[in-house]
């Protein structure tokens, strides 16, 4: 059994998809990522080939009405913005780290050939 998704206000960038048959239902959150998958008993007659392939087809749909969503909405649509700005910082952060490691492990490797 899956959980009901939280309902988000009529502005937020929440996105729905079904099968035409109501077998499948996917909803994807405001971030983008998919937060409910539900699949009706009755879809459990199909193969497993056959289930899987109708539950990435509407995970798809999904997200691509998601995505068409957010760039009609425009750039910065949606909440989490300086919660993304956050992350770009700390992952700047993070790969500034990892290049100064980088050359200090060049130049200790330079040091011994010489």
């Amino acid at each position: 059994m899956t959980p009901e998704p939280h309902r988000e206000p009529e502005a937020s960038l929440w996105s729905h998809a079904e099968t035409e048959d109501g077998r499948i239902r996917v909803t994807v959150e405001e971030n983008g990522l998919v937060n409910a998958i539900s699949i009706a008993p009755r879809a459990m007659r199909n193969g497993s080939e056959e289930l899987a392939e109708l539950v990435l087809a509407t995970v798809r749909e999904a997200q691509t009405s998601w995505f068409r969503e957010k760039l009609a909405k425009g750039p910065g649509a949606g909440p989490g913005q300086d919660r993304h700005r956050k992350d770009l910082a700390e992952v700047e952060a993070t790969f500034e780290r990892r290049m100064e490691e980088l050359r200090q492990m060049m130049a200790e490797l330079h040091s011994h050939e010489s």
